[in-house]
């Protein structure tokens, strides 16, 4: 490694046997990161930790009022699903925290802000009550991860609704966790991930660990990040994942923010011609990767079967559990280790 005495960046040279060495190019032409150089081998740092994590160079950040300043608009949210229903005027009251700005939750919800928080609110119930179903309390003393928090869409509720249980959150995107630090509870202990499979975490620590649309995103490096998130739950725990399953492939249509996405992005995607009629056929693989090639990170959508889940996913897991429709349009997998 140099390091230039007059710099703001480092130089990495990666030295490795020519086998790694190309695994490692290989990937990283992948996410569009190599900076130059004659042999493709020598490219920034700051370009490095650019192609690997989302960082915004806004730096005003503002906010919402908490949700029940919104009680009365649009809402989508039911609670259908639920065996045993929320009071919402009680989880209203310990939640006095602030929603984010619609463009710092990435869309989602528009400007239906209370539907917003309610979908928070199903999704930590459905969390705790399909555990429950197999054998997990989440009760004071239990220890929980949001993978891919973003601005704490279910981590909130977590961290509002619970005494006692120690609550954790990662993203990708750096202000997102730094939105979750200034304004959800201080207890909240969140940090930036990248998109390579790792994370400072204990062995053997959480007993639930969920990711919403994250590995409908993961093209790369599926296997390592489940193994990493199997290292991370202690014996007994739960992993709840949702993704795009051949149900998702099956119902989408024009309209919908996923069908939308393919076709319209079609020219940008690699792998395949995406057209109606291509998305009105069955889904042709088990493992389906759509890779916009004008993205850096956060670039793939991903299809997988529920036969793919069960024979490949399940190997790591003593138990694997399939809700279709658990989550809107994705399927949920819950795995036990």
């Amino acid at each position: 490694m140099n390091l230039p005495a007059a710099s703001d960046q480092i130089k990495v040279t990666l030295i490795m046997i020519p086998r790694l060495k190309q695994r490692a190019i290989d990937f990283i032409q992948r996410h569009a990161v190599v900076a130059g150089g004659p042999e493709g081998n020598d490219f920034t740092f700051g370009t490095l930790v650019s192609a690997l994590s989302i960082n915004s160079e806004e730096n005003g950040f503002a906010k919402l009022s908490a949700a029940e300043k919104y009680l009365g608009g649009e809402v989508y949210t039911s609670f259908a699903s639920l065996e045993l229903k929320p009071n919402l005027e009680e989880c209203l009251a310990k939640d006095n925290y602030p929603l984010p700005l619609t463009v710092d939750r990435e869309g989602y919800h528009g400007e239906r802000h209370y539907d917003f928080w309610l979908s928070g609110l199903l999704d930590y119930c459905l969390i705790k009550q399909r555990a429950s179903a197999h054998g997990l309390e989440l009760a004071v003393g239990s220890r929980i991860f949001d993978f891919g928090c973003a601005t704490g869409r279910v981590l909130r509720h977590f961290a509002a609704q619970e005494n006692g249980i120690e609550v954790w959150g990662s993203d990708i995107n750096g202000r997102h966790v730094e939105w979750v630090r200034r304004y959800l509870p201080g207890k909240i202990r969140a940090f930036q991930s990248t998109s390579l499979p790792h994370l400072p975490l204990e062995d053997n620590y959480f007993d639930c660990l969920y990711a919403f649309s994250v590995f409908s995103h993961i093209d790369l490096l599926e296997h390592a990040w489940l193994l990493e998130l199997r290292r991370i739950l202690r014996k007994g725990g739960v992993a709840y994942l949702t993704v795009h399953t051949e149900n998702t492939w099956k119902g989408m249509k024009a309209g919908d923010g996923i069908y939308d996405a393919l076709v319209d992005g079609n020219q940008y995607i690699a792998e395949y011609d995406v057209t109606p009629s291509f998305l009105a056929s069955p889904m042709p693989k088990d493992r389906m990767v759509f890779t916009y090639k004008t993205a850096k990170t956060y670039n793939s959508n991903v299809f997988l079967s529920t036969k793919y889940l069960v024979d490949v996913w399940g190997r790591y897991f003593d138990e694997i559990v399939i809700y279709p429709g658990g989550h809107n349009y994705q399927d949920v997998v819950l795995l036990k280790k």
